[in-house]
């Protein structure tokens, strides 16, 4: 950023409205504290982020200040291609950091009852598409407990795999009893 003087930045800064968790500072090329905006705890001749000074361009950092989680912008201010102070703004990151715990919790849960919710569904759907599977296993075992090849498995959905399959069980019935009358007949003769 260019800036004619760091006292130009000193009065910007004063008239700027910043939140209560934002702390700013400006350091001159001796790395020395020019001027800051709410002096943060531990924090009070000493940058937020001793590696922002080293790098020609902007650039943030997330650090650990004690049992806080701070975000440092380093920001270099040059005057005709020259660095003349390094300005550091860092904000807490406590908000976003609840935040993100708040939102992976209300996922969790989210996630909880989308697996419930589908899982019944496809119980549901399940059940309903197995019935008629149900119904022609029950048929076949009370033809084949009967020894009557006569019956025939009773069918009235659509056409689809399943009537196809009941379609085939019952012609092949039907050609086991041709075949069992005719080798009765044969016997009988």
């Amino acid at each position: 950023i260019t800036v004619d003087s760091i006292d130009e930045v000193k009065a910007d800064l004063t008239a700027i409205e910043l939140s209560s968790d934002v702390y700013v500072q400006i350091w001159g090329v001796d790395n020395k504290l020019q001027t800051g905006l709410r002096t943060l705890e531990g924090f009070d001749n000493k940058p937020f982020d001793p590696n922002g000074f080293l790098l020609d361009a902007p650039v943030y950092h997330d650090i650990q200040a004690g049992s806080r989680r701070l975000r440092v912008v380093s920001v270099p201010l040059e005057r005709n291609n020259h660095r003349i102070a390094t300005l550091q703004v860092a904000t807490n990151l406590s908000v976003v950091d609840s935040a993100r715990i708040g939102l992976a919790k209300t996922l969790g849960i989210i996630l909880a009852v989308a697996v419930l919710i589908s899982g019944n569904a496809a119980w549901l759907t399940l059940g309903q598409t197995l019935k008629p599977l149900k119904i022609i296993t029950e048929a076949a075992e009370q033809i084949n407990r009967a020894d009557d090849l006569s019956r025939r498995i009773p069918y009235d959905g659509p056409g689809d795999e399943i009537g196809g399959l009941v379609d085939s069980f019952n012609q092949t019935l039907e050609r086991l009893e041709v075949l069992f009358t005719s080798q009765q007949r044969l016997l009988a003769d």
